[in-house]
């Protein structure tokens, strides 16, 4: 695929399908006139051609062991169903580590970064050539995209607490508000873990950390949230 918008088509540059069936029949039909103009000689003996010398042959032996024909593979199988619970049980008793994809709300409680208020600042031209000063305010939905928390606004080190209940739920508690936390959709495909960091002169480099086998989903417990309301 070329990617060229000055690119433009020529005609001459078009696919050429070449009628292969018609070339076929007009090589069988000169074929069958050379032969009608060959003259036929009464009486021409035929001469024995010396043959080439046979070949050797090969003894073969039979082998000793047959061997088997290889077994047709089937597609890979999903995934067991696990809950929430077996998965971080198995995690915390399995030797080696292992790479699990926690899927949070966009929005989270905490700290939302501070922005600076003042209205922006824009110069405008106009037919005298005078420069206007513009003072424009950001709209509400602008104020309120950055009034929230988001994970990259959170500090380093702990987030929050993982809890597995005696019922087996499993919750997410950070500060004041609980998530649930419930297994994702199963893949059959691969999926990995990838570090990417881009540089100023958009150069950088990518670290590939690992496979990603189980996916974990948080979502708000509604119920708290009412109770904490009503209250």
């Amino acid at each position: 695929f070329l990617d060229d918008p000055g690119l433009k088509n020529d005609i001459r540059n078009k696919p050429v399908q070449l009628p292969l069936a018609h070339s076929g029949w007009l090589f069988k039909e000169e074929m069958a006139e050379q032969e009608d103009t060959q003259p036929w000689l009464p009486g021409s003996k035929e001469e024995k051609m010396e043959l080439d010398p046979p070949a050797v042959k090969v003894k073969e032996e039979p082998c000793e062991e047959d061997p088997k024909p290889a077994q047709p593979k089937g597609p890979p199988g999903f995934p067991q169903d696990v809950s929430a619970a077996e998965l971080l049980q198995r995690l915390s008793l399995a030797a080696e580590e292992e790479l699990v994809f926690l899927q949070l709300p966009d929005t989270l409680p905490g700290q939302p970064p501070t922005h600076d208020s003042k209205p922006i600042k824009s110069e405008l031209h106009n037919e005298d050539g005078q420069v206007l000063v513009v003072k424009q305010e950001k709209s509400q939905e602008a104020k309120q995209a950055e009034n929230t928390c988001t994970l990259a606004d959170l500090p380093e080190g702990q987030v929050g607490k993982l809890l597995i209940r005696k019922s087996g739920k499993v919750q997410l508690v950070l500060g004041k508000v609980t998530l649930d936390v419930t297994m994702g959709t199963p893949c059959s495909f691969l999926q990995e873990l990838v570090s990417v960091g881009i540089g100023d002169n958009r150069t950088g480099e990518m670290i590939v950390l690992g496979h990603v086998r189980h996916k974990l989903v948080c979502s708000p417990d509604f119920e708290a949230l009412l109770e904490h309301r009503h209250r």
